[in-house]
């Protein structure tokens, strides 16, 4: 009766860390697909440049008048954010499809961009950014607005991450053995789990908050006019907009890349040869 109870424990523990390993190559692939969008936009960049068709300001931004989000974050995510430029936010949910078991996803449910008034310092001076051209353009497709998933934005992993419901047993055990959580390996994980009909990753209120003095590089075509330099959109397409220096992010979204992949071999590895043992 033991031997049989020391497998049942042995396979479940191989199916987490499958689950897990499978987990780390989800991850791997959106720093992947981030590293090629980010070089992508550089590589763009290098092209109109040529032509003087478009360029990129990069430095710390000057807020003139603050982004004001649609709706107030949390009061657990206030912190001390003073004077933003840019308050992108979203909430996460653990949804599933009635009537079928595997259907279920973490889904953003709410989301928004605000943009406020501010100036970019690039080479000695100011640039002001067209606020209009930032923000994001309605959708009639229903579907809520996902700053994160922007194509036009890089935005790195939420600098705000705050649970709106309590967590539950599952989610502490997981935790307790750092597997997920703030001092976990993966983090939080963005993927839906649920054990008893009970989702492991509750809903979160997630938020990215560009304020006075942060970096930021934004992609445009400078116009100088009576009131100084603005930055304007170079095409029709909505700029790009990276948090940071643009190699710097590059270079963090590979090596993430990579770290990921690392893990997600491990992982499934031990969880294929664990049950081998008996």
């Amino acid at each position: 009766m033991d031997s049989i109870d020391v497998s049942f424990d042995l396979t479940l523990v191989s199916l987490l860390l499958v689950l897990f390993g499978v987990a780390a190559c989800y991850q791997a692939i959106t720093s992947f697909r981030r590293y090629r969008a980010v070089r992508g936009a550089a590589a763009t960049l290098e092209q109109d440049r040529e032509t003087a068709d478009a360029t990129i300001v990069s430095g710390p931004v000057s807020v003139v008048e603050s982004a004001r989000p649609e709706r107030a974050p949390p009061e657990a995510a206030t912190g001390d954010t003073q004077r933003p430029a840019l308050f992108a936010w979203r909430i996460r949910r653990h949804s599933s499809s009635p009537g079928r078991r595997s259907s279920s996803a973490i889904e953003t449910v709410e989301g928004g961009l605000a943009v406020g008034e501010f100036d970019v310092r690039h080479e000695g001076r100011y640039v002001r950014v067209d606020a209009d051209a930032l923000s994001p353009e309605p959708d009639d497709s229903g579907e809520p607005y996902d700053p994160f998933d922007d194509p036009a934005l890089d935005l790195g992993t939420p600098s705000i991450d705050v649970r709106l419901s309590d967590p539950d047993p599952v989610t502490k055990l997981l935790e307790r053995l750092r597997l997920i959580g703030d001092r976990g390996l993966f983090g939080d994980p963005e993927f839906a789990l649920g054990v008893g009909g009970n989702s492991v990753t509750p809903d979160r209120y997630q938020a990215v908050v560009v304020e006075n003095g942060d970096a930021l590089s934004v992609e445009g075509t400078i116009r100088e006019t009576r009131d100084g330099a603005v930055l304007a959109p170079a095409n029709e397409r909505t700029p790009t907009v990276v948090i940071g220096d643009l190699d710097e992010r590059g270079s963090g979204h590979r090596s993430s890349a990579i770290r990921h992949v690392t893990h997600a071999i491990v992982l499934i590895a031990l969880g294929a040869w664990l049950p081998t043992l008996f």
